[in-house]
């Protein structure tokens, strides 16, 4: 309805009453510019389906402070691409992160796991370097980022359907660098952002 990335990255929940979803985004236009373009050209169908005279918007900071603390949740898509063979996949396909690393690690069947349990590198242990390598020097990442929740699905893409991981961390970071940081907020973090991974959703740090 909007046009392409208009409103990207993005994050969708269903409502309390699990009948509706409410979306979240980021966007370089405001709430009156979205409904505007709505009424413009909106398609019968996708109006039908919205309720586009709900939307509501607000300003983001146009600059962000060294050193601030910020809590986070972002809903991700923890994927690596293969620069090599590893078998049984090839080159160019995108893997969980976590089972390339306990494939490079254990070349031998570990079907249990045992071996990455006992090398302390846990599913949220993986993620949370995953996160940091892709946030990169935007942000310093505080101990203590959780795995809130974990899934294996399916996105649907023109002539596929790959299975991935879906998965939800929470914490808090330190702004570094406040441009590379606004950067991260606007493109959002890792791949599959089409389909609503990468958001970062910012909240109030707690008080220490």
């Amino acid at each position: 309805m909007f046009g392409k990335r208009a409103i990207h990255p993005f994050r969708a929940f269903w409502s309390a009453d699990g009948k509706h979803l409410e979306v979240y985004g980021y966007s370089s236009c405001d709430a009156q510019s979205l409904k505007q373009i709505a009424r413009e050209v909106g398609l019968p169908d996708a109006l039908a389906v919205s309720e586009v005279s709900g939307i509501r918007s607000k300003q983001m900071p146009s600059e962000w402070n060294v050193g601030r603390r910020l809590a986070f949740e972002t809903r991700v898509r923890p994927v690596s691409r293969l620069k090599d063979d590893l078998p049984p996949f090839r080159t160019g396909a995108e893997i969980d992160t976590f089972l390339v690393e306990a494939m490079r690690r254990f070349p031998s069947p570990d079907t249990s796991g045992t071996g990455m349990l006992q090398a302390g590198r846990t599913r949220e242990a993986v993620y949370t370097d995953w996160l940091a390598d892709r946030l990169g020097d935007s942000v310093q990442l505080c101990s203590g980022t959780r795995l809130s929740r974990f899934a294996r699905v399916r996105v649907a893409r023109e002539g596929s359907s790959p299975e991935g991981p879906d998965a939800i961390l929470r914490g808090e970071f330190v702004i570094k660098d406040a441009t590379a940081f606004s950067n991260a907020v606007t493109n959002g973090v890792g791949r599959r952002k089409a389909y609503g991974y990468g958001m970062l959703l910012l909240r109030p740090a707690q008080m220490v």
